[in-house]
């Protein structure tokens, strides 16, 4: 399964998107092939299409009807599992991690400072999803152009570097 490791995506002080394109970058995404792993980059330009909705899984589940979620990936597995981007916002911090249909909580990680980086995995049902603000038949996006993985409507992955395969010769 495609594992969304860490994803950042440029805001302004105040917390609202950049009145351009916004650009969100995966800085690891992780495919698992058969025998070896690939370490690539994805971006995706997000446009003042996009907007966050509230969650809060103590009261009710993540429910995607009547919304369109941006797919952050699909699970390999059969049938294949739709996966979104969320966020967690706690206190001035924001963590981005995904989501699946039906989810009551998030897992993301938690990055602390001081002598040495710290990663914690931590739990929460307070989060938001990434949604396109209109149905995606509606939009026309130059960045439809080119091949894009996991789409949805107009946005979707768009690869900015594969790590090169190393060779071993016996």
């Amino acid at each position: 399964m495609a594992t969304l490791l860490d994803f950042a995506l440029k805001t302004t002080k105040s917390g609202v998107a950049h009145r351009d394109s916004v650009r969100a970058k995966i800085r690891e995404h992780q495919s698992q092939c058969q025998h070896q792993e690939i370490i690539c980059m994805d971006e995706m330009q997000l446009e003042r299409s996009v907007v966050f909705i509230s969650v809060d899984g103590d009261e009710e589940p993540f429910c995607a009807l009547g919304h369109y979620p941006v797919l952050a990936f699909q699970s390999n597995k059969e049938p294949s599992t739709p996966f979104y981007i969320a966020r967690v916002r706690i206190e001035h911090a924001v963590y981005y991690t995904y989501v699946m249909e039906g989810a009551s909580f998030v897992t993301y990680q938690r990055k602390s400072s001081g002598y040495a980086f710290k990663t914690t995995e931590e739990c929460t049902s307070n989060f938001e999803v990434l949604v396109l603000r209109y149905d995606p038949v509606d939009y026309r996006s130059a960045q439809t152009k080119g091949k894009l993985k996991d789409p949805t409507g107009p946005l979707g992955w768009k690869n900015v570097y594969t790590a090169p395969e190393e060779e071993i010769v016996l």
